[in-house]
């Protein structure tokens, strides 16, 4: 899947914008947006982070921070939005600044 990963910053939080460049490959990233949103402990013991929660969050790969967060999403017609908002004590400037620098890491990525 060959996708642009966008970063914006949103009121309490940051929205990471996931843009397609193949339209047919939608439904793999809606499931993957799915996961993402009702994640939490990983499901198995390895500790391969492959995006697809096979991995645990303090790997440190994959822009969307679940720590201290809340995450929801919304579909687009090329790819999905996620908005990552802090909870009371999570230091957003560090929800931010930490996001950026893991989707910096993304093969494809923009900040905005």
């Amino acid at each position: 899947m060959h996708a642009l990963t966008e970063i914006t910053d949103i009121p309490g939080g940051v929205a990471v914008t996931v843009l397609l460049w193949d339209h047919s490959d939608l439904d793999e990233l809606l499931s993957l947006a799915r996961l993402q949103v009702r994640i939490g402990e990983p499901e198995v013991d390895v500790m391969e982070h492959t995006g697809r929660h096979s991995g645990a969050g303090h790997l440190g790969h994959c822009p969307i921070i679940h720590n201290g967060t809340t995450v929801h999403f919304k579909p687009l017609i090329d790819g999905v939005r996620f908005e990552v908002r802090a909870l009371p004590g999570r230091d957003l400037t560090a929800l931010r600044r930490d996001t950026r620098h893991r989707a910096a890491k993304l093969p494809r990525f923009l900040e905005r």
